[in-house]
């Protein structure tokens, strides 16, 4: 699988545990390690949520920019492989300048340039990137014979949610066969990419939680994370390590507003419900206490309610939670 995902069902021992291993790549001078991620339990009959998000990443090249066209980057020297198969996708990061932490999507290359989506204003020569691998449906979560998710009929199986760039919701699950969204006949979608910095919501009714390992390289960068200009957006926590409402810097995004609410689910499974009045982060309940401290988990995500329409590009900077 792309993140080297295995299956270790029950290790209640690796829950939440971080390990740094010796660096095998050349790439960075970054640790690489492993995560434990879990998938909630459903109740049997009724549906629980699972805020799910990659904690790590994979690089599996690096370099600088020589010159950019258009969305065309240009690295002298490079010798890029195929970089645009739809089974096996990949991404531009960078690294260092202004873009620093965002990510760009490669839809086309050649042995010296890549085609990305996405703005690249602010993108300069000699800024450096990462060319970084990126999942799939299918080589994160498998299929159920490998224990991480549940599949057959959609009223049984997992049900993954995934928000479109337009603020829409799509369903997929998998048959037992392959991996399909929930539509009209029913497309094949084992290819579906899953973006290093998005986050997605699973839904499980079977009432058996799944534990299942990360493995990857430890974000060495800042996590820029685009936000729709109006509805929902999904802000993932991208780090290896929990880090509090206030310093996510949600608040601090283009044009955020005391009525735009960032929705955080809680451990019953149930959306908290947050807004920033300008100095503190406050959660909609009796009194609206100061929530500056609450915690978004490792590997979770966050749902951002827009109350209007945003006039121009909004992004969310979350600074670099440690040190390496």
């Amino acid at each position: 699988m792309k993140t080297k995902t295995l299956k270790l069902l029950g290790c209640a021992l690796l829950s939440g545990l971080f390990a740094f291993v010796s660096q095998a790549q050349s790439v960075s001078s970054t640790p690489v390690g492993y995560v434990t991620q879990t998938i909630n339990a459903g109740t049997g009959t009724g549906r629980v949520l699972t805020a799910f998000a990659l904690p790590l990443y994979s690089p599996a090249v690096s370099g600088s920019v020589s010159s950019i066209a258009s969305n065309v980057i240009t690295s002298d020297g490079a010798s890029f492989g195929d970089l645009a198969q739809a089974a096996t996708p990949y991404s531009l990061k960078v690294v260092s300048g202004t873009l620093a932490g965002k990510y760009f999507p490669i839809t086309a290359n050649s042995a010296t340039t890549v085609t990305v989506t996405g703005d690249l204003t602010g993108l300069a020569a000699n800024d450096s990137y990462e060319v970084v691998e990126v999942d799939t449906l299918s080589s994160l979560f498998g299929s159920p014979s490998d224990g991480v998710i549940y599949g057959g009929a959609k009223d049984d199986a997992d049900l993954i949610w995934v928000l479109s760039s337009t603020g829409t919701w799509s369903k997929y699950y998998h048959t037992g066969t392959s991996w399909v969204r929930d539509a009209r006949g029913n497309p094949v979608s084992d290819n579906l990419a899953i973006q290093p910095d998005s986050g997605i919501l699973i839904q499980r009714i079977n009432a058996n939680a799944s534990e299942f390992v990360i493995t990857g390289t430890v974000p060495s960068t800042q996590s820029v994370i685009g936000l729709n200009s109006v509805g929902l957006s999904v802000w993932a926590n991208t780090f290896p390590v929990d880090i509090t409402l206030s310093e996510t810097n949600i608040q601090n995004a283009n044009e955020f507003t005391a009525n735009d609410i960032v929705y955080s689910l809680s451990a019953t499974g149930t959306w908290d419900k947050y807004f920033h009045d300008g100095t503190n982060w406050r959660k909609q309940a009796r009194g609206n206490p100061i929530s500056d401290d609450s915690v978004i988990s490792s590997g979770s995500a966050v749902l951002i309610s827009k109350a209007s329409t945003a006039t121009t590009d909004s992004a969310v900077s979350t600074s670099l939670p440690y040190s390496l």
